[in-house]
């Protein structure tokens, strides 16, 4: 998930080709591959339900030739899976929050709409908000189902930056800045290949090493690059969202409730279900 699309094309070129018999991956790799003679898949987490799971183990054997689902599982591993489900939960709370913060983050006022598309990051938005990301992305989500908002994806690629001095002009420049060591330091022990090739970053990242603010490590990323020290390409957003509706907290929250209540019975269900496909003799 954290490769370039460079690294990614040749991992897959050399699995295809089977010049690699084995590819690690998440499921979105998996989902997307149309190879026949896939000969097993092996799980090392408990997948969201049985549903999933069936789709996911249907990468296999599609020139009818026998293959091998294995899921590893064990009472610890279920533990942690319930663990998993209640904390990507969108609760009411969590709903009322990102709407709240979302609102701040755009700007909008009790009573006042606004239909321009926005670029959004939802990293920066849980960051800045201290939300944790997978129930904030559900709540966004429902908002978006419920017609609150809408939400555009336009980028799944992150800022790259690649330094552009040699290591010895680098030594140099630490002698003269401190401030700028310290956030070079950073990026050369957290990225490889930094040196040869612009590689993808996270701002998010750097400012909770560094415990600085993110936009001050984009700014002084920017002055970097201006001096030609570093190429560094930002990323404003994944998404773009456009609210649909005039902000009425209270209305809002009504309008989302029964829906995030429905929507986290189900996936509570789901879960139980692919537990007990797993326990069963």
């Amino acid at each position: 998930g954290g490769l370039t699309e460079e690294e990614k094309a040749k991992a897959y070129e050399l699995w295809f080709s089977e010049k690699k018999r084995i590819m690690v991956a998440t499921t979105a790799f998996g989902m997307g591959i149309n190879k026949a003679n896939v000969r097993a898949i092996l799980h090392i987490n408990i997948p969201y339900s049985v549903e999933n799971y069936l789709q996911e183990t249907g990468r296999a054997g599609r020139d009818g030739i026998t293959s091998y689902a294995v899921l590893l599982y064990s009472p610890a591993l279920a533990h942690t899976f319930r663990q998993s489900i209640q904390k990507s939960l969108a609760t009411k709370e969590i709903c009322e929050k990102v709407y709240s913060d979302l609102m701040q983050y755009l700007r909008i006022g009790k009573g006042e709409y606004h239909e321009a598309f926005v670029d959004f990051d939802l990293q920066d938005f849980c960051s800045r908000y201290n939300i944790p990301l997978l129930p904030a992305s559900n709540a966004i989500s429902i908002l978006e189902n419920t017609g609150v908002i809408a939400n555009q994806k336009i980028s799944s690629r992150g800022s790259t930056l690649q330094i552009m001095i040699s290591n010895r002009a680098l030594f140099g420049l630490y002698k003269q800045n401190e401030k700028d060591k310290l956030l070079l330091q950073t990026i050369c022990r957290s990225y490889a290949g930094v040196f040869e090739m612009p590689v993808n970053i996270s701002e998010s990242f750097l400012s909770e090493k560094l415990l600085m603010n993110k936009e001050k490590i984009k700014e002084q990323l920017k002055q970097l690059h201006s001096q030609g020290i570093v190429a560094y390409e930002v990323h404003t957003g994944n998404s773009q969202i456009q609210l649909l509706m005039p902000r009425d907290d209270r209305y809002i929250l009504q309008l989302i409730k029964p829906f995030a209540e429905k929507l986290n019975r189900q996936k509570l269900t789901k879960a139980e279900d692919m537990l007990s496909y797993l326990q069963q003799e």
